[in-house]
């Protein structure tokens, strides 16, 4: 997925203030790794987070470090303006704990000396990688002995009943399906991964859940608003119109619920060390 593209897209969210309010799964996600990470006290780690977004993440970071440096990264600036204002208005206007970065991490790793980090993490982002294992493998050279990596993402059964749709959708239309969101890696995937990068007691927990929106409407507007509308998908113009009115009908009638209709979750957590800790 080209970058700028991504960069726009989050851009807009942030600016519009519609990350917040929409961004509900990010958020408990951002709990949900949160919880395994654990209070070192007075430790004084240095934490790289990559994609800080809004600074949902590093807000739970700062509370579960508060002696540790964290230096945030993000490739959105309005992302890292927003993340600027949210933890400025929690802790009396001085966050002197967290530095601000906007880059890509996949242009910024190879930049950085080896052994950097204690700790890196990341909330919801790493699936936008456009090369997840060199990417794992250069992060995994960035942190020092004993150190460790923690991320959370999306598995590939997010949105499946989207992608179900839209591919009965083109075939209704006797046209080759496509892809209309940002495929994601599946648990074993990442696992792998990790392992032939080198990491070692690699830990991963996975929740799928089913979410409720009152239309498919409602549900991608949902999505749009996050800056997650991601496609490859490049159909005939004159043929949108159709597709989008029959991927609508087969959703609503094969995923309804009695609220709604079904959205799935296939969310991921990743733990894993930088060398075998005895």
């Amino acid at each position: 997925m080209h970058n700028r593209f991504i960069q726009r897209n989050f851009n807009l969210s942030a600016a519009s203030g519609s990350y917040d309010t929409h961004a509900l799964i990010q958020r408990a996600m951002a709990e949900w790794l949160s919880e395994t990470i654990e209070d070192r006290g007075p430790d004084q780690l240095e934490i790289l987070e990559i994609g800080c977004g809004t600074g949902q993440f590093t807000e739970l970071l700062i509370q579960r470090c508060p002696s540790s440096s964290i230096l945030a990264m993000d490739m959105a600036p309005e992302m890292l303006e927003a993340a600027k204002k949210r933890l400025k208005a929690t802790s009396d206007g001085q966050v002197p704990s967290v530095r601000f970065i906007q880059d890509d991490i996949e242009s910024w790793i190879d930049n950085v000396p080896a052994a950097s980090f204690d700790l890196i993490v990341s909330n919801a982002c790493l699936q936008w990688l456009n090369n997840p294992m060199a990417t794992l493998c250069g992060l995994k050279r960035l942190l020092r002995p004993r150190g460790r990596l923690m991320f959370t993402t999306f598995g590939d059964r997010t949105f499946r009943e989207l992608h179900l749709s839209f591919h009965d959708a083109y075939l209704l239309q006797g046209l080759s399906p496509q892809r209309h969101t940002l495929r994601m890696q599946s648990m074993r995937q990442w696992e792998a991964w990790l392992s032939d990068c080198g990491f070692s007691d690699i830990r991963c927990n996975q929740s799928v859940q089913v979410k409720s929106y009152p239309t498919v409407r409602n549900f991608l507007h949902s999505v749009k608003a996050v800056g997650a509308s991601a496609s490859a998908a490049n159909p005939p113009r004159y043929f949108l119109r159709r597709l989008f009115r029959d991927m609508y009908n087969i959703y609503e009638e094969n995923y309804h619920l009695t609220d709604g209709i079904a959205v799935t979750y296939d969310l991921l957590r990743f733990q894993a060390d930088s060398d075998s800790i005895n």
